[in-house]
């Protein structure tokens, strides 16, 4: 990441890009790897892209009206952060990957309390798990952005921060203990 003088951190393209492969892998679905490249590319924030309505997305635009909020487990619709409702032209590769998403995902609205909103990322329920109709800031942070950006799974209970690696299918592989580690290519005898 590179930092400005105010130190804000931005990502480059190629880290947003090969961020975003990896968020996909992990999760095993496009949905939360455009949900952080949408991010990326427009400076959004989580809350805002968490409850970005289909409504409000556009032919090549997004239009910011809500963000998602998270209070002591409750998800409440409230305005964006100092109330920066705005208009954010996307560029032409990311207006057809949102048109795409657009048709993928089925219309609905979610079962919370407190709003209603046919929103275009939610999480899908895998078997023997139960997820909410959002995904929680830290959630999703633990789950797949900081293994995405930095390989390492984030510590949980008894389970240590340790390194990962996902193979194309986006599966955990177990880090081999002991024996010889490939180190890169052999250099010439």
């Amino acid at each position: 990441m590179e930092t400005t003088d105010e130190e804000s951190r931005w990502f480059t393209p190629n880290q947003a890009l090969t961020i975003t492969e990896r968020v996909g892998l992990l999760a095993g679905r496009w949905d939360e790897a455009l949900m952080f490249l949408l991010a990326a590319y427009t400076g959004m924030r989580f809350g805002e892209v968490r409850g970005l309505e289909r409504q409000y997305a556009r032919l090549g635009a997004i239009l910011v009206q809500w963000q998602l909020r998270e209070v002591r487990g409750v998800f409440i619709q409230a305005p964006p952060k100092h109330n920066g409702r705005r208009t954010i032209p996307l560029p032409p590769f990311l207006a057809e990957l949102m048109s795409d998403q657009l048709r993928r995902t089925k219309p609905g609205t979610c079962g919370c309390e407190g709003h209603q909103g046919d929103y275009l990322f939610r999480p899908t329920s895998r078997p023997g798990s139960l997820v909410a109709d959002h995904y929680s800031r830290t959630g999703f942070a633990n789950q797949f952005f900081r293994p995405a950006a930095d390989g390492r799974l984030v510590k949980k209970g008894e389970r240590e921060r340790s390194r990962i690696m996902v193979d194309a299918d986006g599966r955990y592989v177990p880090r081999r203990r002991g024996g010889r580690r490939w180190s890169g290519p052999r250099r010439g005898r």
